[in-house]
């Protein structure tokens, strides 16, 4: 599951036609790594904060560095860590939240 900052989620198939819709054209991402809880051998848990830079079509709104603080749920299968679940919250401080939220509802 991934849960995006404007409040909607997508599974992986809908994330991934998200992708193929031209959604998101361009995107960076800066993200760092405040906790790493691991649970086990193959199940860990991770907060940070990141700012993302996005641009797209069919429907995917142009949003300028968005602040946000997100929690991943990662799980190793077949010897690789892979993302099963991402949740984003915007940080919500003057200006900056302000032109994104403006953004986000024209």
């Amino acid at each position: 599951m991934y849960s995006h900052s404007d409040g909607s989620t997508d599974d992986k198939s809908g994330y991934l036609d998200r992708v193929t819709a031209g959604a998101y054209r361009t995107m960076t991402v800066d993200h760092s790594v405040e906790y790493l809880i691991p649970l086990g051998d193959d199940l860990a848990i991770l907060r940070g904060k990141q700012i993302s830079n996005t641009t797209g079509e069919g429907g995917g709104v142009k949003m300028n560095d968005v602040e946000a603080s997100s929690l991943d749920v990662w799980v190793k299968r077949d010897d690789r860590w892979q993302l099963v679940g991402h949740h984003m919250t915007l940080v919500v401080s003057g200006e900056k939240w302000r032109k994104t939220f403006e953004a986000g509802i024209q």
